[in-house]
């Protein structure tokens, strides 16, 4: 369902209730759901936390969410199974109560049946070997957390390069919106090490320091960055939802439908937005399990993104790409 749209039903007390469980929705500032009433808006499962939650099967064709805002307000969610639902979200809203500081919401969905024939089977996503395009980042970014700059309120713009053999590199120009404050920053993923296992390397400019430095980030999971585009990293496909641009094309009217992959996040019921790809199998958009694991958003801090879906540019990328310049001083073995 669009950004812009939402289930509604009605509380006792005569409050309205929207919910858009998918996508968030801009009639509650963004949150999946909010209680509305005489012009003031309480948001449930807020920006920050939106793609975080806990799914249960508590029965057969019963799906229970749970949503952990990490502020004051729970929400969760009863979904049954209902096969009459109709495409292309399979999703109706039933009712809504309010006990105390936890809003309830039943529901009813096609995906909630043990079965469901009659829903699109799985579509692998697009694959990729090796890309590049310019990327988009927001809040505290675990790639460069180091920096003199790093806040809840950063900005990355710059370059993303993607190599299933050789790792990932990202450079650009971060950004204190607080301070308006801007220098360089670098991040390296390099897999093809001559002695020792893949290492994560990042330039940034420590506090207190006059120059920015190469800094050795240790040695990741074996799995990380692997293979982004695979199934095992996309285990999950909902239905096609609407995309609105955060900051390419940023209001030119231009959304567009998007395939969205989810996974599991640390091998938890937490279950997160892994990708998102045009219909055309263009990325959009990759999420932390593949590009950032170790940054869980109740510990190292959250962070939006987004690649320029315009520049997307799939030409082979070779060793070098992934080597940082000398100039950086990196201490590669």
């Amino acid at each position: 369902m669009p950004h812009d749209q939402a289930y509604t039903t009605t509380l006792r007390s005569g409050a309205t209730v929207h919910l858009n469980v998918c996508a968030g929705t801009s009639l509650c500032n963004g949150a999946i759901a909010c209680i509305a009433q005489n012009g003031i808006v309480l948001p449930y499962a807020i920006p920050s936390y939106a793609g975080s939650y806990y799914a249960y099967y508590s029965s057969v064709d019963i799906v229970q969410m749970y949503f952990d805002t990490g502020g004051d307000q729970y929400l969760t969610m009863n979904i049954t199974c209902d096969r009459t639902t109709s495409p292309p979200y399979y999703f109706r809203i039933l009712n809504a109560t309010l006990q105390g500081n936890e809003l309830y919401i039943n529901a009813s969905s096609l995906y909630a049946c043990a079965t469901y024939e009659t829903l699109p089977p799985y579509v692998p996503p697009t694959y990729y070997t090796s890309f590049s395009a310019p990327i988009f980042m927001k809040g505290r970014i675990p790639f460069f957390l180091q920096d003199v700059l790093t806040s809840l309120n950063t900005e990355f713009v710059g370059n993303f390069y993607y190599s299933t053999q050789y790792g990932v590199v990202m450079n650009g120009t971060l950004t204190n919106k607080n301070t308006g404050a801007s220098h360089f920053v670098a991040f390296y993923y390099v897999k093809e090490m001559s002695f020792n296992p893949p290492t994560l390397y990042n330039y940034v400019l420590h506090q207190g320091a006059n120059t920015s430095g190469c800094y050795n980030l240790g040695n990741p999971s074996s799995s990380y960055a692997a293979d982004i585009f695979s199934v095992n990293n996309n285990f999950f496909q909902t239905v096609v939802r609407e995309y609105t641009p955060i900051y390419f094309n940023k209001g030119s009217g231009a959304s567009f439908p998007v395939k969205t992959y989810s996974t599991s996040y640390y091998n938890t019921y937490e279950t997160v937005v892994s990708l998102m790809q045009r219909l055309d199998g263009v990325p959009v958009f990759i999420g932390a399990p593949s590009l950032s694991p170790w940054a869980e958003w109740d510990d190292v801090g959250s962070y939006v993104s987004e690649l320029n879906w315009l520049s997307i540019n799939s030409t082979t990328l070779g060793a070098n790409t992934f080597q940082p310049p000398a100039s950086y001083g990196c201490q590669l073995v």
